[in-house]
């Protein structure tokens, strides 16, 4: 099941862990659940499971354009 997510603005320094990825899903797992960003429809979390990731920001090259988008918190 795909969940899609909002998009966030940057976390102030030390607020949140910031992962910057320039690949497409950032997280990849075994389990039954992918999270999508809702700015770009970006697949960034691949069969993960629920819950497995948790209070950080995605960072990640928008991949048309090339732009650093943030896609998603608090998964």
């Amino acid at each position: 099941m795909d969940t899609k997510l909002s998009t966030v603005a940057k976390p102030r320094e030390g607020r949140r862990t910031v992962i910057e990825s320039k690949v497409s899903p950032a997280f990849r797992g075994e389990g039954d659940t992918g999270y999508i960003c809702g700015g770009c429809g970006t697949l960034i979390a691949d069969k993960v499971r629920r819950g497995q990731i948790r209070n950080i920001v995605v960072q990640a090259t928008h991949l048309a354009t090339g732009l650093w988008l943030l896609c998603f918190s608090r998964v």
